[in-house]
This record gives structure tokens, C-alpha cells and sequence, in this order.
């Protein structure tokens, strides 16, 4: 993940729907037309029924570079392109606000059309994402905030433990949100889930300094595990695994990739190969586990074979 972007989090300038839909419109146009010069980009906004002024214009792209580390270059002949170096950030921008959007037209749908509810589905949202443990966290995070909160592991009999940290992240990964923070005591990466297990939060007035190297490994797994790879396998850096996947399975994998390193190494009329770079996990294994026989693990070999115990396991389970 690039530097760029981190010093200020999401501007909150960007603070309602509409916010949110002008800068999507504005990225897509610089993205579309060529060239893409600012008189064209503020035509396609009006056409989109978003009038803006030049000065507007050049506010956007302001807070795209200071506030989402999303960088515009200018070429006299090409007009305004995204700089390379911010696709990972323009990519999380899409995939988040794109999230946003969507959950803020269904809500809206529902407070107009309460008869809409007996056709919307959802998971059961966990106790621990109260808005009253969630606003201090993003709060947090924004102002580089140290936090306190309590929090007591599932199982276990002791009383609950203080902790005093300082949040980087938030993730949500199946169905489930995660604050992962830098335990100073510790001198590394901590990982909490945000649920009924979590309480008393509260933001403290000490800021402190980001080390995103302590988070380097959180982008170089599937899902949340970093730690799981030194344990199993003496691993601490990617490895490459390479898998193959049944033709009727290829849209799918390629729709929802395993990790965003994923890419497509060979091809036939029986399926496609496919390699990421990652540090192997216990979500990895889970994320091949659900895919059943329509995929096959091909390679490193330790992986390959830590995966054939992991079914011989689940198989004698069902021998009595």
C-alpha cells in the first residue's frame, strides 16, 4: 500500500452521498475521456446534474492527493491521468465509496418504503458494531488518536484486559470488523475483533506516529492471520502458490479474487492456472476448503501437502 494518502485519512469533506457520487464522477471522467482537460471533466459532472466552478475543480483535486493520496498529473497533450503510483489507492477509494453508496441508497429506500423490508436480506450485524464503539475508533483513526478499551477473549475465564493502542486500520472480512493497532508495550501488531468482546472505548488526547511497517503483513495475506506462517511453515515473507481452477469456476475466481495479487499463468479448455504472492495462512486453507474439487492447489509443495492433512483431518472426522 502506497504512503500516499496516509497522513490525513479520507478528507471529511467527503461527508454525504453526494460528496462521495462527485468525486466517483470526477475519477471516472479523468478516467474516460481523452483528453481529459478540465472544461471536459466539468462538462461530464454537469451532465451528471453537478455543476462546478474552476475553483471547485481544482478543491477536488486537491483533496483527492492531500486527503486520498489519489495524485493527478497534467499533460498539455493528454490533460489530467492519474498517477501511476496511485491506482492502489483509487482502487480501495472505488471499492469502499462504491460499498457506501450502495448501503446509503438502500437505507434510504427503506426509510421511504418501510413495506421494502420484508424483501431485504442481511446477516445478523454483530453486537460489537454499535455506533458507540464504532465513531471513537474511525474518530481515532482519523485524528491519530491513541485509544483505550476493554476487551475479553471468547473462552476465556479471566477478567477483562485494559489496553491502550494505537489503531491504524479497520477491515471487515466475513461479515466480521477488525481493529488492528500497534501495542506499544509489545512493540508490534495487534488484531481485535470489533464485537461484543470489545467495550469502553475511549479516545485518548496523546497522538501518536503511524509505523505502517508493523502492518507491512496485513497486505500480504488473505484475510487476517500473519502470525499463523512462522508458526506452521518458518515463513515470514510471500510465497508464491500456484492453483488450478475447473473451467465453470474461472468467472467466479477471477470476479473475487483470492488476493490482489492473483493472475491468470495458463489456460486450457478444462480450467486456468492461477499464482499469488502471499504469506500462507489459516484463511488461505479455509478460502481453497470452500472451493472444494474445483480447485486444486499445484504448488509449493509444504503447502500442497499441509493441505492434504487439513482434508485427511477433516475426513476421518467423518470415518465414526
Amino acid at each position: 500500500m502506497s504512503k500516499k494518502g496516509q497522513n490525513t485519512g479520507y478528507s471529511t469533506s467527503i461527508s454525504s452521498i453526494g460528496m462521495i457520487e462527485r468525486y466517483i464522477h470526477f475519477l471516472e471522467a479523468v478516467q474516460t475521456l481523452k483528453p481529459a482537460t478540465r472544461i471536459r471533466i466539468q462538462n461530464y459532472l454537469e451532465e451528471q446534474g453537478d455543476l462546478i466552478s474552476e475553483s471547485t475543480f481544482h478543491r477536488i483535486r486537491k483533496n483527492l492527493e492531500e486527503g486520498l493520496g489519489i495524485v493527478l498529473e497534467h499533460d498539455k497533450r493528454l490533460g489530467y491521468r492519474i498517477q501511476k503510483e496511485s491506482q492502489e489507492e483509487l482502487e480501495r477509494f472505488m471499492d469502499l465509496t462504491g460499498l457506501a453508496i450502495r448501503e446509503g441508497q438502500i437505507k434510504q429506500a427503506l426509510l421511504n418504503e418501510p413495506d421494502l423490508f420484508q424483501y431485504v436480506l442481511m446477516e445478523k450485524t454483530l453486537a460489537g458494531e454499535r455506533k458507540e464503539i464504532l465513531s471513537p475508533i474511525l474518530k481515532a483513526l482519523l485524528k491519530k488518536k491513541k485509544i483505550e478499551l476493554s476487551y475479553h477473549k471468547y473462552g476465556a475465564d479471566e477478567a477483562k484486559n485494559y489496553y491502550q493502542l494505537e489503531p491504524h486500520y479497520i477491515k471487515k472480512y466475513l461479515g466480521r470488523w477488525y481493529l488492528f493497532s500497534y501495542a506499544p508495550w509489545l512493540e508490534r501488531a495487534m488484531t481485535l475483533a470489533i464485537d461484543n468482546r470489545m467495550t469502553n472505548v475511549q479516545v485518548k488526547h496523546e497522538s501518536f506516529t503511524r509505523k505502517e511497517d508493523a502492518f507491512k503483513k496485513l497486505f500480504q495475506v488473505v484475510g487476517l492471520n500473519y502470525a499463523q506462517a512462522e508458526y506452521d511453515f518458518n515463513i515470514s515473507e510471500p510465497v508464491g502458490i500456484e492453483f488450478w481452477v475447473q473451467a465453470n469456476y474461472v468467472d467466479y475466481i477471477e470476479a473475487l479474487p483470492i488476493h490482489p495479487t492473483q493472475t491468470m499463468t495458463k489456460q486450457n479448455s478444462k480450467g486456468k492456472n492461477f499464482r499469488i504472492e502471499v504469506i500462507p495462512n489459516y484463511e488461505l486453507v479455509q478460502a481453497f476448503l470452500r472451493m472444494g474439487n474445483q480447485a486444486k492447489i499445484l504448488s509449493p509443495s509444504f503447502f500442497v501437502d499441509y493441505f492434504k492433512a487439513c482434508v485427511k483431518g477433516v475426513l476421518e472426522r467423518y470415518r465414526h
